[in-house]
């Protein structure tokens, strides 16, 4: 299945109608809802997919939208499952379990997680904010690189733990509603998971419906950052977890462009997606615009992606 994220087009619109329509003129019949689908669209949502107008591949956790967002934090971070704060995780678990809830009623086939991050010395934000002014070489830049990865090192266990225990929680109504869990690779360094962090969960939950999700954007920035040594190394050791993609291309470390119109060869999936189940256009904007995220879906074919 492929599907256009919302992320691109949600504030374009003020209905859930004129957002649907737009839609199809793009050359999509199915959608994923990211987070910031109003709670109120919810019910037409489900009206439209029992008409057969759309379907709904996946929801990007949390989904509807949080509202109000806890103080000191985005909507991308609204609560952690890897805080150690208990009161936190409990939020993030029901909030999450919401998401699974309304996947369901939707007919999703996934709930895409951002699964948290370790509290690092320095901090992500601060690593980044040197990243945007300064670049991704040169010996400041690899000491930021090495002293948060190994300040990360010493604390991700305990981060971890926190996460598997709302992973536990989450995946009894993952379970329930029949839709798959999926750990999404990261952004910034500090964030989890990584690798063989992915690995580790999966197996400690072998058998229950988590999977991975692969951003291709979010990889080739830990390419490009020189993070790990090839993009080959997330789909050799992940592929066979992989349940679905979010598909974007990029410039260096800018992401979210519509594949085909950055520096990204998405001929390298090919070997890798036969049996992905939902792949899903994660461009943004401005970073696209109408006519190349309807070109993509082009691109893909000819890419062997789609």
């Amino acid at each position: 299945m492929l599907s256009l994220s919302t992320a691109y087009h949600i504030n374009k619109h003020s209905s859930w109608h004129s957002l649907l329509k737009a839609t199809a003129n793009l050359g999509f019949s199915a959608l994923e809802l990211n987070i910031e689908m109003p709670k109120n669209w919810l019910p037409e949502i489900i009206s439209s997919v029992a008409r057969g107008e759309i379907a709904i591949s996946s929801l990007h956790n949390y989904c509807p939208r949080l509202n109000p967002v806890p103080k000191g934090r985005s909507i991308y971070s609204g609560y952690l499952m890897t805080s150690e704060d208990e009161s936190e995780r409990r939020m993030a678990v029901e909030y999450t379990n919401r998401t699974i809830e309304w996947a369901g009623k939707l007919g999703a086939k996934a709930v895409v997680l951002h699964a948290g991050e370790v509290s690092t010395e320095p901090s992500g934000s601060e690593f980044f904010t040197y990243v945007r002014q300064f670049g991704t070489t040169g010996k400041l830049y690899n000491q930021y690189v090495e002293r948060l990865s190994a300040d990360r090192k010493i604390k991700a266990p305990r981060a971890m733990d926190a996460l598997k225990k709302c992973l536990d929680a989450c995946l009894k109504a993952a379970a329930k509603n029949n839709v798959k869990l999926c750990l999404e690779n990261r952004y910034f360094l500090h964030e989890i998971p990584h690798i063989e962090e992915v690995l580790e969960l999966l197996k400690t939950f072998e058998g229950a419906p988590l999977a991975y999700w692969h951003d291709t954007g979010h990889a080739q920035v830990f390419v490009n950052m020189g993070f790990v040594r090839d993009h080959k190394d997330f789909l050799n050791a992940l592929h066979k977890h992989m349940f679905g993609m979010h598909l974007h291309d990029l410039h260096h470390i800018s992401d979210h462009y519509a594949p085909g119109t950055g520096e990204l060869d998405f001929t390298i999936f090919k070997p890798y997606v036969s049996e992905v189940a939902v792949k899903v256009v994660e461009a943004h904007s401005p970073q696209a615009g109408n006519t190349e995220v309807r070109n993509s879906i082009e691109h893909l074919k000819k890419t062997g992606v789609i």
